[in-house]
Order: C-alpha cells, then sequence, then structure tokens
C-alpha cells in the first residue's frame, strides 16, 4: 500500500500535467477508496506543492464525486464544491466544461440551486437585463471596460442556463424563455468592450465573448422546431437563415473563429446554399491532414446538395467555388501521401530513426484505408455523373483498397463490406461548441445533414461503384 505522502521534490518531479493528477488518484484509490479522509490528505499534501496548478482545480471535486458516486457523501457537499469551484474559477472560460461532469450527479433540484448560485455570481460583471420568465435576474448595470475576460462569469452562467434550464427541458421550452435568453446573450455581447479593429484582419483574434453569438445562434436552432413545427429536430429555413445573420455578424469582428465557421458551414449546407459553404469554408485553410479530420464537415453529401459549381468568385481559388475542384484536391492529397511516406520511411532507415519509421508506418496504415478517402472518392465520381465534366475515373483506385506491403510485411486488406477492421475513421466532431447536457446527443449531432456515413457505407458504396 502506498502511504507516504507527496513531497514538493516528488511533484516537481512528476511535472504540472493532468496525468499527475490522474496518477495520484489511483494510488490513492487502490490503497483504500472507500477513505476519503486519507485520499483528501494526499490531495492535501499534493496542494502544497507549487507547481501543480492542474490538480488543484479538481481533485476536491473528483472526491466528493467520487463519494456521492459511491454513497457516501452527500449531494449537498457536491453542490457547496461546485459553487466554491465557481467562484475561484467563473472568469475562465475553461469552468463550464469542467463541472457539467459533476453536475450530472445531481438531480434536477440540486442543479437549479447551483444555476440560480451561478447567476447571481455573474452581478457587476457586465451589463444584464432582467428575464421576467426564469427564477433567476441579475440588473446590475456596470459596463465591462478593457479587459475582454470581465465577461467570462456571464458566459458561464448563459452556458450553465442554456445547459440546465433550456435544454434540460427541450420539450418544455416557451417561445418567450428561449427570445429572452438570444436577446440577453446579443445585449451582453453588445456592452462588452472589444479590441479595435486594424488595418489587417489577420491579427484579429477571437475573443471570449464570441461565444454569446454562438450561443444565440445554436439556441435559435435548437429550440425553435417545437413551437414552430412540434419536433425539435425539424428546423425551419427561416430560423436557420436567422441564425446565419447572426454567425455573420460575429464574423465581422472575429473572422477567424473557427466554431462559427463550421457551424455556419452547416447551416448553409441545411440550406442547400452549397456555394456560401464552399465560401465560408475556404476560410478555414483546410490542408494535409485536415482532408481526414475536418473536411468531412464540407464534403460529407456535398455531391448531392451542391455537384455545380459557382460562379467564379474574384480571387479566390477554384476549389473554393467549385466542388470537384475541392474533392479533387482532398484525393490528390492521399495519392501524394503514398509517395510521401514511402520517401520519409526510406530516410528514416537510412538515417536510423526507426521510433519515426514506426509512426511513419501507422500514418502509411491509416490514410491507406481511411474511411473518408473511400467517401471522397465514390462522391467525387457521383458528382461527375450528375454535372458532367472531366471524368474522374482516374481516382477509383484512391478509393479502393489493396494490397500494401510495410517493411516487407504483407498487410491484407479487404474491399468487401462483410470485415470492415482494415479502415480508419479519424474524423473529427469536437470542434463545434456543445452546451448540451451529458445524457444528450451533442449539439453536432443535431446539426447533421442525415445519418452519419460509417465504414459500412463506404465499402458498400465503392464496391457497387465498382461494379457500375
Amino acid at each position: 500500500m502506498w502511504t507516504k505522502p507527496i513531497d514538493n521534490v516528488t511533484l516537481k518531479r512528476m511535472g504540472d500535467q493532468a496525468e499527475t493528477m490522474r496518477t495520484l488518484w489511483e494510488r490513492a484509490s487502490k490503497a483504500k477508496p472507500q477513505d476519503l479522509d486519507l485520499q483528501m490528505r494526499w490531495f492535501t499534501d499534493a496542494f502544497e506543492g507549487d507547481d501543480w496548478k492542474s490538480a488543484q482545480k479538481v481533485s476536491r471535486l473528483d472526491l466528493i464525486h467520487s463519494g456521492v458516486l459511491a454513497g457516501t457523501s452527500k449531494t449537498e457537499d457536491l453542490v457547496s464544491t461546485c459553487q466554491e469551484y465557481f467562484d475561484n474559477n467563473k472568469n475562465k472560460l475553461y469552468c463550464f466544461g469542467d463541472l457539467q461532469l459533476y453536475l450530472a450527479a445531481l438531480g434536477k433540484e440540486a442543479v437549479t440551486k447551483f444555476v440560480e448560485y451561478a447567476s447571481k455570481g455573474q452581478e457587476g460583471n457586465v451589463r444584464f437585463i432582467q428575464c421576467p420568465c426564469l427564477r433567476f435576474q441579475a440588473d446590475t448595470l456596470v459596463k465591462v471596460k478593457n479587459d475582454p475576460f470581465k465577461g467570462v462569469t456571464t458566459i458561464n452562467a448563459l452556458k450553465l442556463e442554456y445547459c440546465y434550464e433550456l435544454s434540460t427541458n427541450g420539450t418544455n421550452v416557451t417561445k418567450i424563455q428561449v427570445e429572452d435568453f438570444i436577446s440577453r446573450c446579443l445585449q451582453v455581447y453588445r456592452e462588452v468592450d472589444r479590441p479595435e479593429r486594424s488595418s489587417a484582419p489577420s491579427t484579429i483574434e477571437s475573443q471570449p465573448s464570441d461565444d454569446l453569438c454562438l450561443l444565440a445562434a445554436m439556441s435559435l436552432i435548437r429550440f425553435s422546431g417545437i413551437w414552430i413545427s412540434g419536433n425539435q429536430d425539424q428546423i425551419p429555413d427561416t430560423i436557420l437563415i436567422r441564425a446565419a445573420a447572426i454567425l455573420e455578424r460575429l464574423l465581422i469582428d472575429s473572422p477567424h473563429n473557427y466554431q462559427a465557421l463550421l457551424l455556419l458551414v452547416r447551416i448553409y449546407l441545411r440550406l442547400g446554399a452549397g456555394s456560401l459553404a464552399l465560401k465560408v469554408f475556404s476560410k478555414l485553410s483546410v490542408k494535409q491532414m485536415q482532408f481526414e479530420t475536418v473536411a468531412h464537415n464540407l464534403f460529407t453529401r456535398l455531391a448531392t446538395i451542391h455537384p455545380h459549381s459557382a460562379p467564379p468568385i474574384e480571387g479566390a481559388e477554384y476549389k473554393d467555388f467549385n466542388p470537384q475542384s475541392a474533392f479533387v484536391q482532398a484525393l490528390n492529397f492521399y495519392r501524394t501521401a503514398e509517395v510521401t511516406t514511402v520517401r520519409h520511411r526510406s530516410n528514416g532507415l537510412d538515417l536510423g530513426s526507426y521510433v519515426n519509421i514506426e509512426g511513419t508506418i501507422e500514418l502509411q496504415r491509416r490514410l491507406k484505408y481511411s474511411v473518408c478517402r473511400r467517401m471522397w472518392a465514390l462522391d467525387v465520381r457521383r458528382m461527375q455523373r450528375l454535372a458532367g465534366g472531366d471524368p474522374m475515373g482516374r481516382y477509383d483506385e484512391v478509393g479502393r483498397c489493396k494490397n500494401i506491403t510495410y517493411g516487407g510485411l504483407s498487410a491484407h486488406t479487404y474491399s468487401t463490406a462483410m470485415d470492415p477492421s482494415p479502415v480508419t475513421d479519424q474524423r473529427l466532431f469536437d470542434a463545434f461548441m456543445n452546451c448540451e447536457p451529458t445524457n444528450q446527443p451533442t449539439f453536432e449531432e443535431r446539426m447533421r445533414l442525415g445519418p452519419l456515413p460509417r465504414v459500412r457505407y463506404s465499402l458498400i458504396s465503392v464496391e457497387t461503384a465498382g461494379q457500375s
């Protein structure tokens, strides 16, 4: 059993990383998981280390949370600990995300109590208008000056309200509640001072207050279907247009806000405005491996939504208005990656860098059996059939599996839907802001254009295309 207290020297040797907290927690749990007092003493010793800030943030919350799950602590203790954490970190954007895990263990009444506490904690942070339809209000008229992080407390409080007052009661939320929430988000956004714009747009960085416009657009999309069509999954086009207008206004102030650009791409695709989606997506400057992780936000179902080229845009590349060119650029990446990875592997052997060789082989394998690679090859062929243009048969082989040799070892490949094991999926879905409760689908899932194409879809589709 590990019972020796951790001294400052040990802490410094372990480093200021998240792994430090996990290591200490594992040792404590193995010693005696139910003895929260003993675990607390070990964490208290860790707190004395000046370089262990990551553990100090959430260790006490972890202890109380585990006690609530085990039945040895009261929910009131967890509520008070969450309130203490909010007081210490309410001016940090990570505060809301950290608290979500622990608030999920509380009942509705306890969560409501915490949200009320968080709302009161924002008073004096920004100008905040009264909310007659909700249980809590804040009516201070203090305007934020200079420091953009002064408004983060209100942003965290609004995210908590969205998550636990609106989204949790999604089917019962009224139009008045949602419109009031949106108006308060936009009101706070207007009140927050932003850095002055320079003549160089590339120097404009995203600000914490950008989340307010994102919250407003998300609220419109998330809840409007309930009072308009009676189905929260059916979003009217008029609502999507209003949400797009909010995001377009945000991008004037923050032209490089990644979350706003991605959400705007999804909105335009749902509206069927593929040319606008292409134009917005070009601002993300997707290249190289991002065709594997990010490009799916635009490319998925683009061949059927917008197969034709839009009118040329002055100063833009073909890929910014011609969807075929965008797909061709992505497929050329996979084609050149085969040559590049082989060259890097040979260079690694010559230089004796065997660790890097292993990584190169793994990268070669993941790109070779990429589900995105197959889907893009299929979609560019479908697009050519619908819109005409140059034959795309030259990319058929890019989308099919074939035997490939890694350092003398032959890797068996599959080109049927019976065994999808070689296919790799590296698509990322966490770039969207998500303020939904942990037990509900993420906002990104609600904004998809349809069921997510997966491995079996790509394998069957490629086989079908090869037989046609």
